[in-house]
Order: C-alpha cells, then structure tokens, then sequence
C-alpha cells in the first residue's frame, strides 16, 4: 500500500519503510493513503511556512517546492492521522469472512 501510494514521488533515504509499516499495523488502505497524501504535503507546508508566501504566488514558484518527502514528513503524517479502523472492527470482519466469505 505505501509503494503504491508513494509512486512518482520522490522520497529522501533516510526513510525507514519498516518503521512505518509497523506504525500502520491496523490502519485501512484509505487510512494509509492518507498517511502518504499527509506526509507527502509536509515539504511544501514547510517551504510556504519559511517563505512566507502568500497563495497566489504558488504557481510562480512551482519547481522549488518539488522536495523529496522524508521520514520526519512520515512522522508527523502519523501524529496527525489515526487508523480508523479498531481491532474489534478487524476481528468482526474476519469472523464474518469465516462465517460468509465475503464483506
């Protein structure tokens, strides 16, 4: 899900994909889109926020807030959103699949 959501972007090395697999145990694949939607946004807040560039001067400096997402972006992408689905959802849904074979 994480390939697949962070595909065409570019990333910085110094992401731990383990990490964040672990820290997503639980999360939907919407929750985990969100997660990469959120973490790939984190480079250009940061840059609007040091320049303190108002919204219509974005277009103008398109190229220079094209940065690499990188790990602390995951960080904060993980304290800002939250798996919205619980281990009781997890289980009923498992137990329903055993019992019916499809949600």
């Amino acid at each position: 899900m994480l390939d697949i959501n962070m595909r065409g972007l570019d990333t910085e090395s110094d992401i731990d994909w383990d990490f964040i697999v672990k820290k997503t145990e639980g999360y939907s694949g919407a929750d985990i889109a969100n997660v990469c939607r959120e973490a790939a946004m984190m480079p250009l807040r940061r840059r609007l926020k040091a320049s303190g560039i108002n919204v219509s001067e974005i277009e103008q400096l398109r190229k220079e807030i094209d940065v690499p997402v990188s790990m602390q972006d995951f960080r904060e992408s993980l304290q800002n959103i939250q798996k919205s689905v619980s281990k009781a959802n997890l289980e009923f849904y498992d137990e329903w699949m055993k019992q019916f074979g499809a949600v």
